[in-house]
């Protein structure tokens, strides 16, 4: 893209691309992220969110120099949120301009800067688009000049793509976007970052809002609040010291009438008061801070110590008690008699493991006995089952034949086919007991294998003894516990 170039007092961007938005979740939807909005939303405009990284970045480099304009670009991703199809700019990193030119009033970029910018980009950001802009304004208010307006409409042309103005003295700052086909001031937008970060996002909001020191004023004290890593703290430092090199370098502005050794003396030393009270009060905070921590770690190591000695009284009393009140002969004899009683517990449960392996292997013999009857009982039934067949066919056929007889051959017919009648009787009775003797075995085969042998079912086996029955049928040796 091109556009006409803008005059020396504004900035000047190169072509810009972007990608699709994608299908994104709103973080303030999200719950691994923490939000909270600056200023007052309206729901009119798609929501900015902008992360707590990029916020502190753009801070940190909008004061580092409030003599004259800075700038850069905002990376993030164009979302569409999969609930209800709200759209929203989600800003997650910003890129500084390098190799810039640079007034009070104005802030230039080169074919150069530009080309760093996307080469930055594209090497520590791939995954990310260019949604917008930024730039300062030290001291002159948030707002957009007419020529910023011509850059955002020919660079910065589609819905979500946004401006960010922050001056660095006046502690403002704001977002510009698209509604309605004209440039907006954004009311309010969201801060973002992740949850476990959420004391981090609500310390760094509150501090936006806490107005500079006057760097110059002898008098101005830093509010206690910015005695931190916070970008404000490090403004004040940074300006006080450049306003020290600079009175030792003679680069003070001066009035119309010629300074006077006493007042270049008077100023530098309320300067470099001021710097030395700033060091000092941070060396109290510290001091403080550390000997508060050292009161709270000797306050947990006495309370530790008390109650380790707590313990100790009560392990020391516990052990003149038992003493007091177990005899040393008396018990080791209970333990010498205790080990007596396991040791022999011990041996009777390994002469009950083995009878019951010898049981076992016994009722292992007995099922492969049963299942080869059982084989013969099948195949005598399969028998008879034939048998009863046949028995059938021949009946039929008689049956047939008596349709063909007189009467008298008719009455030999039936006494034979009465006894033919007899004889398949006991056959069908014959293969009910089968049935039921091969129904009853398979039953006891079933309750053998899945019922083996328990400990309260057998006795003691004396040497030479044959445990028997009811029936005085002989069976396998019993056991019994003592």
């Amino acid at each position: 893209m091109s556009a006409t170039p803008p005059p020396n007092d504004e900035i000047a961007f190169g072509e810009v691309t972007r990608r699709q938005p994608r299908v994104l979740t709103r973080p303030d939807r999200d719950p691994s992220w923490a939000c909270l909005t600056y200023g007052t939303v309206d729901s009119r405009n798609p929501p900015i969110f902008l992360d707590l990284e990029a916020a502190d970045a753009i801070e940190r480099h909008a004061l580092s120099d409030r003599d004259v304009e800075l700038g850069g670009v905002l990376l993030g991703r164009e979302g569409i949120d999969p609930d209800d199809h709200t759209v929203f700019v989600r800003i997650d990193a910003y890129l500084p301009a390098t190799d810039y030119r640079n007034t009070q009033a104005s802030f230039t970029y080169t074919h150069e800067t530009w080309s760093e910018i996307h080469r930055l980009k594209d090497e520590r950001y791939p995954d990310l688009d260019i949604v917008g802009w930024f730039h300062t304004h030290p001291d002159f208010g948030v707002f957009l000049s007419g020529h910023d307006r011509f850059l955002h409409q020919s660079f910065f042309p589609e819905p979500l793509q946004v401006a960010y103005v922050v001056d660095p003295i006046r502690r403002t700052r704001g977002f510009f976007q698209w509604r309605d086909g004209k440039l907006v001031a954004a009311s309010g937008f969201w801060l973002f970052a992740p949850a476990y970060r959420r004391v981090a996002l609500a310390q760094f909001l509150d501090d936006l809002d806490i107005p500079l020191a006057d760097s110059l004023d002898p008098n101005a004290l830093p509010d206690l609040k910015a005695l931190g890593l916070s970008p404000r703290l490090e403004a004040e430092l940074l300006a006080m010291i450049e306003t020290t090199r600079r009175l030792a370098a003679g680069s003070l502005p001066t009035s119309s009438s010629p300074a006077t050794p006493s007042t270049l003396l008077a100023i530098t030393t309320g300067v470099t008061g001021l710097l030395l009270g700033v060091v000092l009060t941070l060396l109290l905070v510290a001091i403080g801070l550390t000997r508060d921590s050292l009161e709270r770690q000797a306050n947990e190591l006495q309370a530790l110590r008390t109650q380790l000695d707590q313990r100790e009284a009560q392990t020391t009393l516990l052990l003149d008690t038992l003493s007091q009140a177990v005899d040393p002969t008396k018990l080791d004899q209970a333990l010498t008699s205790t080990n007596a009683r396991l040791l022999q517990q011990k041996q009777q449960l390994a002469q009950e493991a083995e009878i019951l392996r010898q049981a076992r292997l016994d009722l292992d013999q007995r099922i492969l006995n049963l299942e080869r009857d059982l084989s013969v009982v099948v195949t005598e039934r399969d028998n008879l089952a034939t048998q009863l067949q046949t028995a059938r066919d021949t009946q039929n056929r008689l049956e047939l034949t008596v349709k063909q007889l007189d009467p008298e051959n008719l009455r030999l017919v039936n006494e034979q086919l009465g006894l033919v009648n007899a004889r398949l009787w006991w056959a069908v009775a014959g293969l009910s007991s089968l049935t039921l003797g091969l129904t009853a075995t398979t039953v006891i085969l079933y309750l053998r294998r899945h019922d083996p042998p328990t400990r309260s079912r057998v006795g003691v086996l004396h040497p030479g003894e044959e445990h028997r029955s009811d029936d005085g049928k002989s069976s396998f040796p019993p056991f019994q516990t003592q």
